[in-house]
């Protein structure tokens, strides 16, 4: 039988120096050395957060209260994986939760490049997701420092089942809910909720959500990010007065949410001239198909030799396009390439994808940029549904949820762009400041 934890059932002397060897390793690679010369995402956050601090109604307590953490778990998990130990470096933080009174909520990322920086600036980030969608939540996000790739499925089930012992007291569905993110899906998800319930005594279905439907989980969750995201690309073109089905569209990643958004781009009418993903960036003038292209990820896990377009040397975030989304990872646009970009509407897909310099010198510029918070959303407000539909012992179809995130979609940007019009400022800052309001609403109303 394979040994989830090597901390029990070991001798010392067979772990202890193969213990040792991996903590070194894992910690080595994840010394600030390592990000000294990158900016801080968590930095980026709090300074947005600041930019719109004056505009709100927020209290100096309560924006003090913000600035930290309410708390940030670091673990080393050796998992003994066949003859070997491997330690594997991770994290839990999570963001104003009032001391439970609001569940934390959000994703579990496995990746080389997780760092508790990133993990706190996520966490943060779902906070405000959270509370500008309207949900009951705080802000939650996970990581464990690993590559995905080189895990077979054994080795993740190991992986998972450790770190969610580590977590059992801090995870729950009225404590703190994990879900899906980059590396991780539903198999990750079930085996986490197996093993709490191993731990509890007690299957709970709403402790995670981003399960298989089967499992408890909601129909529409998986789309949900990238429905989301394209149906606020469409608005953001209406309200610029850009036809749709004339307009070229690039969209950096082909992950879930990159995929999804795709689809319902295409299914409109939308042209998408561009896409890209760790294998480069990917031309067709005419329209990229995007259902061949689908298929074709799904069967070689890349874009790499895909004939229905010409893979280019050209960067995707300058390309000649009228539409932007990026929905590949962190400060994809930054100083080093915000003045050649092209674009005049720019979508957030992913999180905290452009620097706050860079998005000062698009604002200059007069180009739309619609805001993480608002776009993004889609996702966990699906997660949600799934998590009320657990608490009820129900299940909606898929067309009672996709109405649902509809609605809420359209009232939340009507809401964003008339304040941002009003005031003559960002989309992003406009998201901000409706958030810090609504922050310090729930704080006098529960403290």
């Amino acid at each position: 039988m394979v040994r989830l934890s090597a901390q029990k059932n070991m001798k010392q002397k067979k772990i202890s120096l193969k213990y040792l060897v991996g903590f070194l390793l894992i910690t080595i690679m994840n010394t600030p050395s390592q990000y000294a010369n990158q900016a801080s995402n968590y930095q980026d956050v709090l300074a947005r957060l600041h930019a719109a601090r004056s505009h709100s109604i927020i209290s100096s307590p309560l924006y003090l209260i913000l600035q930290q953490p309410e708390k940030q778990i670091t673990l080393s998990l050796p998992v003994q994986l066949g003859d070997q130990v491997t330690v594997f470096k991770a994290y839990r933080v999570t963001h104003f939760t009032m001391n439970g009174l609001f569940p934390a909520k959000g994703g579990i990322r496995w990746d080389m490049s997780v760092n508790l920086d990133e993990v706190k600036a996520l966490s943060l980030l779902m906070l405000l997701k959270c509370v500008l969608w309207n949900l009951p939540f705080s802000g939650g996000k996970g990581g464990i420092v690993c590559n995905p790739k080189e895990l077979t499925d054994q080795a993740k089930e190991l992986l998972m089942r450790a770190y969610t012992r580590a977590l059992a007291s801090n995870i729950g569905s009225d404590l703190d809910i994990p879900a899906p993110d980059i590396g991780t899906g539903e198999k990750e998800m079930l085996w986490m909720m197996d093993e709490y319930r191993s731990i509890s005594g007690r299957l709970d279905y709403a402790v995670v959500t981003g399960k298989p439907i089967d499992r408890g989980g909601s129909y529409g969750r998986k789309a949900a990010t990238g429905r989301g995201t394209a149906i606020f690309t469409l608005l953001g073109l209406d309200k610029l007065g850009i036809d749709r089905s004339s307009a070229a569209f690039a969209i950096q990643g082909f992950g879930n949410v990159a995929i999804h958004t795709a689809e319902y781009l295409d299914q409109q009418g939308c042209k998408i001239t561009h896409l890209s993903d760790r294998s480069g960036t990917y031309y067709n003038p005419n329209g990229i198909p995007i259902p061949e292209a689908i298929q074709y990820k799904s069967k070689h896990k890349t874009l790499k030799g895909f004939q229905g377009a010409q893979q280019v040397k050209q960067d995707i975030i300058v390309a000649s396009v009228d539409v932007l989304i990026l929905a590949a990872g962190e400060n994809a646009i930054n100083t080093k390439n915000v003045h050649r970009v092209a674009a005049r509407l720019i979508v957030e897909g992913a999180n905290n994808p452009i620097t706050v310099k860079a998005q000062s010198v698009l604002t200059d510029r007069k180009i739309m940029v619609l805001a993480d918070i608002l776009v993004n959303g889609g996702g966990v407000y699906v997660s949600f549904l799934e998590w009320l539909q657990n608490k009820q012992r129900r299940q909606w179809s898929l067309e009672e949820v996709n109405e649902k995130l509809d609605e809420q979609i359209y009232l939340l940007f009507n809401d964003v762009y008339e304040l941002a019009q009003q005031k003559n400022i960002t989309i992003r800052l406009a998201a901000y400041i409706i958030v810090l309001d609504k922050l310090q609403k729930r704080y006098e109303g529960n403290k």
